[in-house]
Formats: C-alpha cells, sequence, structure tokens
C-alpha cells in the first residue's frame, strides 16, 4: 500500500478520503474476491484447524487459482487509475512480470518485502491484490470452521499467515490475518510471535494521528499494528492508513 500522510484530526474525514482515492482497487479486490471458484474439502480443513495447522496451504490454493495474468493486468490498470502508480510503470509491470504473477503472488505470501523500484515495486504489490483476493474467497467459504480454532492462536487459522492487525473487543483480542484477511479470536497476550508480555521486551508506539499503536516485541522482531478505537472495517482503508507505521518497522528489520 502506499503512504499517505495523516495531517487531519478527524480521522473519519481521513478514512472517507482514502476509501476514495483507493476506490479503483477496493472495487477491483472485491470483484475478484467473488470472481474465484478455489474449492476446499470442509471435512479436511476442520480436521486441519483441530490439530492447530492452518486450514488449507495458500501456496497450492494460489497454484490452483487458474490463470492470474489477466487479474494482474487489470490490478497494474486500477492501481494506475487510483493515482499510485505511472502509466509508465504500469505498462513496464505488465510487459516485463506477467509471466511470473504467480512467484510474486508466493512471494507475497511468504512475507517477502516490498522491492523499492519499479516496475518491480507494482509488479509485487499488483500480484499480491490477485493472490489476496484468491485467498480471502476461500477463507470466507469456510468462516465456519475458523471460528473453531484453538483459542491461544496466533497464527491465521485459515492460511497460516501472521497477523497484521490487532483490535481489543468484548470478546477478547481480535487478530487480523495480513494475507486472507481472516479474523479470529485469540487469548494470547502481548507478543503473537514469542508470547513476551512485559515492558520493556513488548513496546507499544503510539501513532494517534492515525488511531494505531505499534506494538513491537524486542526479543523476536514482530511487530502488529494495534487499532485505538473503532476504524473504518475496510481493511484496504486501514493499511493504507498505517502504511507509514509499517516503513518504520520495516526500517528497523521488523517482520509481522
Amino acid at each position: 500500500m502506499p503512504s499517505v500522510a495523516v495531517h487531519a484530526t478527524n480521522l473519519r474525514e481521513v478514512r472517507s478520503g482514502l476509501l476514495e482515492l483507493l476506490r479503483p482497487v477496493v472495487r477491483l479486490r472485491a470483484e475478484l474476491v467473488d470472481s474465484w471458484s478455489v474449492a476446499i474439502d470442509t471435512s479436511d480443513a476442520k480436521r486441519r484447524v483441530r490439530a492447530g495447522r492452518p486450514a488449507f496451504d495458500a501456496i497450492e490454493v494460489l497454484q490452483g487459482a487458474g490463470d492470474l495474468r489477466k487479474p494482474f493486468h487489470r490490478a497494474t490498470q486500477a492501481f494506475e487509475r487510483a493515482g499510485l502508480a505511472s502509466a509508465e510503470s504500469a505498462l513496464a509491470a505488465r510487459q516485463q512480470i506477467s509471466d511470473g504473477v504467480l512467484a510474486l503472488g508466493a512471494s507475497w505470501i511468504a512475507g517477502e518485502p516490498l522491492p523499492r523500484q519499479e516496475p518491480r515495486r507494482l509488479a509485487q504489490r499488483a500480484a499480491a491484490l490477485v493472490a489476496g483476493s484468491v485467498l480471502a474467497q476461500l477463507a470466507g467459504s469456510i468462516r465456519s470452521v475458523v471460528r473453531r480454532a484453538r483459542s491461544d492462536r496466533t497464527s491465521c487459522p485459515a492460511c497460516g499467515s501472521a497477523a497484521e492487525f490487532s483490535m481489543k473487543t468484548p470478546q477478547g483480542r481480535r487478530l487480523i490475518c495480513a494475507r486472507c484477511d481472516s479474523s479470529w479470536i485469540t487469548t494470547r497476550k502481548g507478543c503473537v510471535g514469542c508470547a513476551a508480555d512485559e515492558s520493556p521486551t513488548v513496546c507499544r508506539i503510539p501513532s494517534p494521528d492515525v488511531g494505531y499503536d505499534l506494538v513491537v516485541c524486542n526479543a523476536c522482531g514482530r511487530y502488529l499494528k494495534e487499532r485505538v478505537g473503532r476504524g473504518s472495517g475496510d481493511l484496504f482503508v486501514e493499511r493504507g492508513l498505517t502504511a507509514q507505521l509499517d516503513e518504520a518497522a520495516e526500517r528497523r528489520g521488523l517482520r509481522l
């Protein structure tokens, strides 16, 4: 996601502006999620989740999704229409990278850093949008399975990826997956990587201008973005809103 400077004091207005900016990308992602028809053996998914494993293998799902090139091309165009990429970068990404969409999607799933140079950076973002829509479609079809995950779960019960967001709810601490957007309640406090819970091992860096704390574990190098108050519910908006927190964490060598 692009880095967004936040100057307004009203976060509702900021989120509204971000949603308008990102609308071409948000619309495309929603359309792609609805377009996939990836199947899963629900009984097998239940067995895997009961055993503490993810319901499905994210790479295998991506491999079985079919031709990713057309949605990849559409993703580069959506970023261009949103003003988040130049026409030259979008064209170069389509011409140079399109045959490697699966590899780029797998790189994103594995949590590899976003390339710094264009058009590779745009290509990775476009592939992430496509791959994420595939995973979100499948994860959405097994929500009831995800809800049966063990209460101490710290990785995503659906795809096995790391949590990106954390929030306090009346039901407990809710984590949100960085890849398939699944959410689940966990009893684990503090760091979801190593279970450290005491300061200064786990520290919070408040960012009141975006309504989040950056929760950093100095023991294992993990971080989370923890929401303070209510958000918009649109994860694309939240990722745009908190992109500066991700950049700050990455500069320190931290990972989700």
